[in-house]
């Protein structure tokens, strides 16, 4: 269960930013991992980042659903800064909350610091990030969303039937989100706070 607590604690976009930064500059990145390939997936992520960051809209069909929005809804993402998934999404998650902050707050959680609420939300027995938790105002639970829009999540089930691994078909993923524009997440996330 996620409590004020965790609320708390949480980072904001701006400094789960700054952290990734000010860890890298230490040749360090977010968990215990802290190997030379872990700091080169977080090197990227930085990059991916700053790309979301000046290039993803909101489009105006989904902004003006988000506007309606008039109760308070934390959404709760649990990351890390060496995710690629994270590097696409989370920036959106944080466009979203910008379309209406009076209502909508973003808190980031660190996976590997919060086993427990990261337990609580595997997919198909798996710690896979990102994980987006929705919450009323009184930290009540009302969905969740992740790791990954449906359609690519889709793919990546057709491209493993077919016998590709991770490694063969990781390139694969970060085109289809430079195409896809973060429209399905977008997308999905608003078909869940209309719902909420």
């Amino acid at each position: 269960m996620i409590t004020l607590e965790h609320i708390e604690k949480a980072y904001s976009y701006k400094s789960y930013r700054e952290l990734i930064e000010k860890l890298m500059k230490e040749g360090k990145t977010t968990g215990e991992n802290h190997s030379p390939e872990y700091l080169h997936y977080t090197e990227l992520n930085i990059h991916r980042m700053n790309r979301w960051d000046k290039t993803a809209v909101i489009s105006e069909e989904f902004s003006s659903e988000i506007k309606k929005i008039n109760k308070k809804i934390y959404m709760v993402a649990i990351t890390e800064a060496w995710c690629g998934d994270a590097a696409n999404l989370v920036p959106i998650f944080e466009k979203i909350r910008l379309q209406n902050p009076d209502f909508l707050s973003l808190h980031l959680l660190l996976r590997d610091e919060n086993p427990e609420i990261m337990n609580d939300h595997l997919t198909n027995g798996s710690r896979s990030i990102p994980k987006l938790i929705f919450l009323n105002e009184n930290l009540e639970k009302l969905a969740s969303w992740g790791p990954r829009p449906q359609p690519l999540m889709e793919l990546i089930k057709e491209w493993k039937s077919q016998g590709l691994n991770y490694s063969q078909f990781s390139d694969k993923i970060q085109v289809w989100y430079s195409k896809d524009k973060s429209l399905s997440t977008q997308k999905e996330i608003v078909e869940i706070l209309k719902s909420l």
